[in-house]
């Protein structure tokens, strides 16, 4: 078992995972761990139609929609993805 901590300022409590969580997204960076939403799938969405809010987001991936500790990085990527359009 891993046991990875995150500081407060990165909004995140610490998270336990297993072998079989860390293979299922093992060459992509993981935004929502509550739906294994990842940055790639992020992208793959906003590629589809633009992301502007959380409630988009969420809508789309379901990024956000549990525990509410990714929406620091959530809207993170929301101002960069913004930024770039």
């Amino acid at each position: 078992m891993v046991v990875a901590y995150y500081t407060v300022a990165d909004e995140m409590a610490p998270v336990t995972s297993c072998d079989s969580c860390t293979s299922v997204a093992s060459d992509a960076t993981v935004v929502c761990r509550c739906l294994n939403v990842t940055e790639d799938d992020l992208r793959d969405a906003s590629a589809l139609c633009p992301l502007m809010s959380l409630c988009e987001v969420a809508r789309v991936t379901g990024a956000g929609s549990g525990c509410t500790a990714c929406h620091r990085r959530l809207r993170k990527f929301i101002a960069l993805q913004n930024a770039g359009s």
